[in-house]
């Protein structure tokens, strides 16, 4: 099978638009803006599917990025105000070592430092200074103290003897 992958991930929102022309504000969420500016291709979502929209970086503003949108009409600039933007999953930027896709966390099943299965990753969150990953019962703190390794091959993230010892406190 030849050709791109259809596999999408949510990598941005629209915050509206950028004063009175074509322009609209973007919130990345990628961990710098050179990642999501190495970005070639951008999709948001509609009902019919992903549908490319021609975006053309112009600037950076504190957090957030101003694009230029090429293949709206001006008029209709407005309604993209809250749509989530979107690449495909092979158009990301290689992670560093130890550094995952909440997209990739997100599949993995859980177990603990015995090979005990403890649960699929029901949901990856960010807040608090860190990134939490919630499976079964528990919601715990993405870190070095709880995880031991992550196999986003296999789709495994083993947690450390010390989530085993802790995990009645943490529920």
């Amino acid at each position: 099978m030849t050709g791109k992958s259809e596999e999408f991930v949510d990598i941005g929102k629209i915050l509206g638009r950028f004063h009175l022309d074509n322009r609209v504000k973007i919130q990345p969420y990628t961990n710098t803006y050179e990642e999501f500016i190495s970005i070639k291709e951008y999709y948001l979502k509609t009902l019919t599917g992903f549908k490319k929209i021609d975006l053309k970086f112009e600037q950076q503003a504190g957090k957030y990025l101003i694009y230029s949108v090429q293949n709206v009409k001006p008029e209709v600039i407005q309604l993209l105000k809250g749509k989530e933007i979107y690449a495909r999953y092979e158009d990301l930027p290689p992670t560093k070592e130890n550094e995952f896709y909440v997209h990739d966390l997100a599949k993995c099943s859980v177990f603990d430092y015995e090979m005990n299965f403890l649960g699929e990753v029901t949901n990856v969150l960010e807040g608090g200074g860190g990134v939490y990953i919630e499976f079964g019962q528990y919601l715990i703190p993405f870190s070095e103290r709880y995880v031991q390794r992550v196999d986003i091959k296999e789709a495994k993230i083993i947690l450390t003897k010390v989530f085993s010892e802790e995990k009645d406190f943490l529920v």
